[in-house]
């Protein structure tokens, strides 16, 4: 009777696509209601796009926990899954350490009749096929997820002495050699599926980091880190010289930090990279923020901001002169806030510049201006240059400093609007900011049109979220009710479901604090208030606080109080 492995190289040699196993995989997952429909689509995809198998596509993209996946293939297929005593102390043949990592399969002992291997992809009938032509011998496959089968091969590393060719250039500082490692298929698959993984996962930033197990790798979705896997040790410096190569860095610099921009098509949607490159203890560390273009929100509905609050905002961001800041932390969504007000304002009979560091996304119809301190060509120097441009309104990336504050006090008297962003807690506190940059006071007081402070908070997954069952407690602590118009609040909860991959979020939403600059806020920045009084006295003027404005977000079921906590850092006393 043919194996399992028999089975599939005789079809491979055919010409026949092996699907049938890969189909009985997902008819499992389906079954047990760990993969939805649009989910395996989403994994045939990236799995046709990668050339990698399907297991392999739905552990990449973090749909299916790996050893749900171990064990389904184990059910689907027939196959025994690996025992703890059959990892083998020392190596098993001449596979070499690289091939078994990318391939995913490690010999576990040789037979008479047979060689047994472990696999964490049981219907890569080319691995299977190359293992049996390796020992000569027929396959029998056991199942087991990649995270051993990687463990496992680092352990036998030391052992494994005919993996010389990439152990001696991982270490040699021969430039050229590096060059033609890191543009080699194997390098080169893995970095393009690293980035396929990132923007099939939705998420907005990838890490890949050195340390002295290994590399370590990372996916920020939603805001909070998954690990995923990480290329082989060997390949690390590799991997990052292919990196440093699309992102036009210099690979042979290791001792300073650099940044560069990669521009990518994945699935037919155009992505932009930005690539910072930090040197560490054990080698480089890699950050790369994904800006997908097609999934970006420039609408403020989109992004979780309507009502009055959008009202008052956009009436601030039309007047013809001033300034309006949105204040926050990295990556709470400032630029794309600034982004959404300059299209909403837009208007073809002004003129519209921005100064950014760097330029994120494209507008249509504004000038856009990116920042090169090596140059000297900072926001202050850009934005004195641009006034005799004539413009409108300048967006201005991030106020600084006192030179930059300074000309845009200047701008903003001389007749223009000036977008910027700012670092702090709240939206009172960037009056006392820009005082302490040395801001005059009645310069602030007479330019300023409005302060916005956000977050981004996490949203319940659709497909699961359900009732509360404390809500009755929820709403009473937290008087919830004065949140609906004439309804009741629905605070809701997630359980967690295969489409959100267990978590029970999915997606963020905005909330906002809103400050506009009434004639009480003025005689009070001028009076140089401490950020208490004016936060007290922008609460008596009708600022609704970031805690309210997620409690708003809670009445309407589409996040929790815990987030909410989170995300604001206050108490709710």
């Amino acid at each position: 009777m043919m194996s399992l492995a028999d089975s599939l190289i005789a079809t491979s040699a055919t010409g026949t696509p092996a699907d049938a196993p890969q189909d009985a995989f997902a008819a499992d997952l389906l079954g047990s209601g760990h993969l939805s429909p649009a989910s395996l689509e989403r994994a045939r995809r990236a799995a046709s796009e990668s050339g990698i198998g399907l297991p392999t596509a739905v552990v990449n993209l973090g749909i299916v926990p790996e050893t749900i996946v171990a064990e389904a293939l184990g059910r689907a297929l027939s196959l025994p899954l690996v025992e703890p005593h059959e990892w083998p102390a020392e190596a098993v043949g001449e596979a070499s350490p690289r091939w078994m990592e990318q391939a995913r399969i490690l010999p576990l002992r040789v037979e008479e009749d047979h060689v047994a291997v472990a696999s964490a992809d049981p219907t890569d009938s080319g691995a299977l096929q190359a293992a049996g032509l390796l020992f000569d011998l027929p396959v029998r496959v056991r199942v087991a997820t990649q995270s051993d089968i990687r463990k496992a091969v680092a352990k036998l590393r030391d052992g494994a002495a005919s993996d010389t060719h990439v152990t001696t250039v991982a270490g040699d500082d021969d430039l050229q050699r590096l060059k033609d490692l890191a543009s080699e298929a194997p390098v080169v698959r893995f970095v393009n599926h690293m980035i396929v993984q990132a923007v099939e996962s939705r998420a907005s930033d990838l890490h890949l980091e050195s340390h002295e197990g290994g590399p370590v790798q990372w996916l920020r979705i939603d805001g909070d880190l998954a690990q995923t896997e990480a290329p082989a040790p060997v390949l690390h410096r590799a991997v990052v010289s292919r990196i440093k190569i699309l992102a036009g860095i210099d690979i042979a610099e290791r001792r300073l930090p650099q940044d560069g921009r990669i521009k990518m098509t994945v699935g037919g949607r155009q992505v932009d990279l930005r690539v910072g490159i930090v040197p560490t203890l054990h080698g480089e560390s890699v950050a790369i923020r994904v800006l997908d273009r097609s999934s970006v929100a420039l609408d403020f509905g989109k992004l979780g901001f309507t009502g009055p609050v959008l009202d008052k905002w956009l009436e601030a961001s039309n007047r013809p002169y001033g300034i309006v800041l949105v204040t926050g932390p990295t990556g709470s969504g400032k630029t794309t806030t600034l982004y959404s007000s300059l299209l909403r304002v837009f208007v073809p009979s002004r003129k519209y510049f921005t100064i950014e560091d760097p330029i994120e996304y494209q507008l249509p119809g504004v000038n856009q201006t990116e920042v090169k301190p090596g140059i000297k060509l900072t926001f202050a120097s850009i934005l004195r240059a641009l006034l005799r441009q004539n413009p409108n309104v300048i967006l201005v990336g991030e106020i600084r400093d006192r030179e930059t504050a300074q000309t845009a006090i200047e701008a903003s008297l001389t007749g223009h609007l000036i977008m910027s962003t700012l670092h702090t807690n709240d939206a009172p506190g960037a009056i006392t900011r820009m005082l302490e940059m040395g801001v005059e006071d009645y310069l602030l007081a007479s330019t300023l049109n409005a302060v916005l402070a956000q977050r981004l908070v996490r949203t319940l997954c659709p497909d699961c979220r359900e009732p509360h069952p404390y809500a009755d407690a929820i709403v009473q602590r937290f008087d919830l009710d004065r949140f609906v118009d004439g309804g009741r609040a629905q605070p809701m909860h997630a359980p967690g479901c295969p489409s959100c991959r267990g978590t029970g979020w999915r997606g963020r939403t905005m909330i906002t604090e809103l400050m506009v600059m009434t004639d009480r806020m003025r005689a009070a920045a001028m009076a140089r208030g401490e950020a208490p009084r004016l936060a007290e006295i922008a609460r008596e003027e009708g600022m609704e606080t970031l805690f309210e404005s997620g409690l708003r977000k809670v009445a309407e079921g589409s996040t929790t109080v815990e987030e909410v906590l989170r995300a604001t850092l206050q108490g709710a006393s």
